[in-house]
């Protein structure tokens, strides 16, 4: 009795921390992401680079991406864009967002973007939702995402932790995820 009493409570720790550090966001299906995003692409990561906003209270991370396909935006293949996230590390001081997107450095990703025109900056809708990791060692390539961090609502009142979980499978074959983007945007 004692140690199923442990257990419990031991789980039920583990999972309290795990939600402390996670972000809740709003599910969002594929064609949401698709009607509410400026730009859907696809896209090589060049670089990324961390700064202090003007008042040195938040640090903000550029990414930038090499475009080699356009779903949907007004976007040319080979232009680069800049995507702005709250986040990063500047000198030995590092500000995290639990469920950001993440980006390496020559990782080629599909992406569902809001554009900010004057500033000339792209925000990731849904936060790593928005954001498709392709794997090209497969044939047909496929792709994955990673929600790590967060917790999707899928409806009001009914919470989940979702370690890693995507709308199209991880492993869905990246021809046919475009394939529905596509249909989605043609949709009336």
């Amino acid at each position: 009795m004692k140690r199923t009493l442990f257990t419990i409570l031991l789980s039920g720790l583990l999972l309290s921390a795990s939600l402390a550090s996670a972000t809740i966001v709003r599910s969002m299906s594929l064609d949401e992401m698709t009607r509410t995003a400026d730009v859907v692409i696809r896209a090589t990561v060049e670089s990324r680079a961390s700064n202090w906003n003007d008042e040195r209270t938040r640090i903000y991370t550029v990414t930038t991406l090499r475009v080699a396909h356009t779903l949907k935006g007004p976007v040319s293949v080979g232009e680069q864009i800049r995507i702005r996230q709250i986040g990063g590390s500047v000198g030995e001081i590092t500000q995290m967002v639990s469920g950001n997107a993440r980006f390496t450095h020559g990782e080629e990703v599909l992406v569902f973007l809001d554009r900010d025109a004057a500033q000339g900056l792209h925000y990731v809708i849904g936060m790593a939702q928005g954001k498709y990791t392709v794997n090209r060692r497969t044939t047909p390539p496929t792709v994955e995402r990673n929600v790590h961090g967060m917790t999707i609502v899928p409806r009001p009142g009914q919470a989940t932790l979702v370690p890693s979980v995507s709308i199209a499978p991880n492993g869905a074959a990246l021809p046919e995820l475009e394939q529905k983007i596509r249909t989605s945007i043609t949709r009336p």
